[in-house]
């Protein structure tokens, strides 16, 4: 993931590199983002171009992921969604979590 800058607000883990074992190495920001997904965690994202995303991720692909927009302090309910995104993980610069 040549473009991901960060990843913010999750949990800490501290451990030497290689300490995974075989499984572990195979565990990428697509395993990341599809936990963001199961907890249904509203985020900021940010693209490689600057523009910012607010909203639930809902959708993990091989190189995509699909985002259902909405307002800061709002979920992703029908009614509350403005837009449907789908953008290529190269596309992201930065996801934080929103507590």
């Amino acid at each position: 993931m040549r473009a991901l800058l960060a990843v913010e607000n999750l949990p800490v883990i501290s451990a030497a590199p290689g300490h995974e074992g075989p499984l572990g190495a195979k565990l990428d920001l697509r395993y990341v983002l599809r936990g963001l997904v199961r907890d249904r965690s509203t985020c900021t994202l940010r693209f490689v171009d600057g523009t910012t995303l607010h909203g639930t991720p809902v959708r993990v692909g091989a190189d995509f992921l699909e985002v259902a927009e909405h307002a800061v302090g709002e979920f992703a309910r029908r009614g509350q969604i403005r837009s449907g995104w789908t953008l290529p993980l190269n596309a992201l610069a930065y996801i934080r979590r929103i507590p």
